[in-house]
């Protein structure tokens, strides 16, 4: 493999990992796609391994944040 191609899957798993995580913290397809600009299909291929995502979507899916609020500090979003 090449460098590209390795970081390529490193970003593809790092967006599935993060759709995970912001599933867990009570997100849904349909709102995580319409915050990272990606159609539901293509989040949830992504998320189930169905596909890998292209550069652009896994930039677009890891830039989404959560909006789950840290208990211990309520005050910050």
């Amino acid at each position: 493999m090449t460098v590209s191609t390795l970081q390529r899957v490193a970003d593809y798993r790092a967006a599935r990992e993060h759709v995970s995580r912001l599933l867990q913290d009570g997100g849904s397809y349909r709102a995580i796609a319409a915050a990272a600009m990606v159609s539901p299909t293509t989040l949830y291929d992504l998320a189930t391994g169905r596909r890998q995502a292209q550069a652009g979507t896994s930039a677009a899916v890891l830039a989404v944040t959560s909006t789950k609020r840290d208990p211990a500090n309520p005050e910050i979003p």
